[in-house]
């Protein structure tokens, strides 16, 4: 009971001084899609433009060796972010995203995201994300999430793992992040 008591003490007191959430991210990340057995990659672009505005890019392929195919993402998009606290923020974004699967076009999709970020110590963040994407063709709308832990090895390098459910799959991500420390 003693050591709970001061493993929350210790986290509470290094989250009073834990530093905000880095808005400028490269993440490149290796996946897995359990139900058709896809593996893959995922990159990731996030630009801050001027103080609460944001720019991003996304490119996922996964590969299957069954007759699934190839499926891929593009995503394109946009969003605010503000302070919540002195280590946390909220971003609402706005993505266009492109579909593939085996080479041929899909559809193009309309994605809208709200999640909360917060650096727990100086070397641990959660993401929380919920997202809704609007398949324009198929006149369908699809709720997801995302759950996002990372570990800061440095100001501007960290390792991750993130759930993130997309198209009613699940889909594991073990990355790497940089920033550039602010």
């Amino acid at each position: 009971m003693k050591s709970a008591l001061c493993a929350v003490l210790i986290l509470g007191s290094s989250a009073v001084s834990a530093v905000k959430p880095h808005q400028s991210l490269l993440d490149f990340a290796y996946g897995e899609v359990d139900e058709y057995a896809s593996k893959g990659e995922r990159y990731r672009l996030q630009v801050p433009v001027k103080q609460g505005l944001y720019f991003i890019g996304a490119k996922t392929h996964f590969g299957s060796d069954d007759t699934a195919g190839d499926a891929n993402a593009k995503e394109l998009g946009a969003g605010i972010y503000w302070d919540t606290a002195d280590n946390s923020s909220m971003y609402l974004g706005y993505s266009k995203v492109d579909y593939e699967l085996s080479g041929v076009s899909l559809e193009e999709a309309d994605r809208y995201s709200i999640g909360w970020r917060s650096r727990l110590t100086n070397n641990v963040e959660l993401n929380l994300e919920v997202k809704t994407t609007d398949h324009n063709i198929l006149n369908l709308e699809e709720r997801g999430y995302r759950i996002g832990g990372y570990y800061y090895l440095s100001q501007t390098a960290a390792v991750y793992l993130e759930l993130d459910n997309d198209l009613d799959q699940d889909q594991v991500f073990l990355g790497v992040r940089f920033t550039t420390g602010r």
